[in-house]
């Protein structure tokens, strides 16, 4: 889009190849400033523009699922803000804001949205990062286990490459699911179908024992001041080796070490998780109190302490709270919305 009309308008994109090829899109990317601002290339995103900027969000029937925070130079986002809070209220939607900065959800706060934390986000600076010492034993012996048992790993090269292994795995996302008794996650996690390794945005690492892939993980770059690469997407087949999952992200942070163009690994979004700051935002009690009964409940919305044990034991140099932004009075409707929206219930 070399140029765009004074009025907004809301343009939708399929995968990273469409987005990057939108020369406005591409432009703004350059203001996002969460990691998890990657999930916009996700199929069936909607883009509400203008010249200065855009806002991504998700659409499922009036939910508008708002995700990467407002996309424009600092001394525009307010302006724009507004413009997309009339477009919701002409189209009766329900915005909701989630994967922001924080400036983001001051911004959303200022224009009567309640804030509240729903989880937190764990990231690894690479700078120096070394698996060496007492506190990465447990994980070395983890690796080295897999590694016994004879589990080799490596990149898939080239997109022909994911398309003759695609078969592989998509069968394993199949067992991945059946073992778990659940239905895929939508939205907040990388839709399957749009990884593209020929765009540069993905990567794919894949565990093998014999000519079988056993595992793999999707790797997503990420733009904005934390730029890195993002633990996208994991699956494994049931029963194989005990850290198998840790062999793969190895030889990733080893490849990304090695050629040193990318500063952060960003393990992502754990939901109902470290609820212990006060300082953090917190406007609406009802909200506030549901979500840390959930986090008392373990796993009965989300794996979250599993997920937050794997993710604590590459030592994260940086721990965030994660928010999500909503009208006020509506925190039970952006609870259940947010959750069914994403398949997490």
């Amino acid at each position: 889009m070399s140029m765009l009309p004074d009025i907004p308008q809301v343009i939708t994109t399929g995968n990273a190849q469409d987005v990057l090829g939108n020369s406005h899109l591409r432009k703004v990317l350059c203001y996002a400033k969460h990691p998890l601002s990657s999930l916009l290339f996700n199929s069936e995103t909607l883009w509400f523009t203008n010249q200065k900027g855009a806002i991504g969000f998700f659409q499922d029937k009036n939910l508008h699922m708002c995700v990467g925070g407002i996309l424009a130079p600092d001394e525009e986002r307010a302006a724009l803000l507004q413009l997309f809070l009339n477009f919701t209220r002409e189209k009766r939607a329900f915005p909701v804001f989630l994967h922001g900065d924080e400036s983001d959800f001051v911004l959303l706060k200022n224009n009567g949205f309640s804030v509240n934390q729903l989880g937190a986000s764990y990231s690894l600076s690479l700078n120096g990062y070394d698996m060496k010492g007492k506190r990465f034993q447990q994980l070395r012996n983890k690796i080295s286990k897999s590694r016994r048992a004879g589990i080799s790993v490596r990149e898939i090269s080239s997109q022909e490459e994911y398309y003759r292994l695609k078969p592989q795995l998509e069968q394993i996302n199949q067992l991945w699911l059946k073992e778990k008794h659940a239905k895929a996650l939508k939205k907040l996690v990388i839709d399957f179908n749009t990884v593209e390794v020929s765009s540069g945005e993905h990567r794919v690492y894949i565990a093998t024992r014999g000519e079988q892939i056993q595992a793999y993980i999707v790797y997503s770059y990420t733009w904005g001041e934390t730029s890195g690469w993002f633990h996208s997407l994991s699956r494994k087949k049931p029963d194989i080796p005990d850290g198998t999952m840790q062999f793969i992200n190895e030889t990733a942070i080893n490849d990304f070490l090695g050629e040193g163009t990318v500063s952060y690994l960003h393990l992502g979004f754990t939901p109902l998780v470290e609820f212990g700051e006060e300082k953090n935002f917190n406007d609406s009690a009802i909200f506030h109190k549901v979500a840390k009964w959930l986090s008392s409940k373990g796993g009965i919305v989300y794996p979250a302490i599993s997920q937050r044990q794997y993710k604590m034991s590459w030592r994260p140099s940086l721990i965030e709270p994660e928010y999500i932004a909503f009208p006020k009075g509506k925190a039970m409707k952006a609870l259940w919305s947010t959750l069914r929206t994403t398949n997490s219930i």
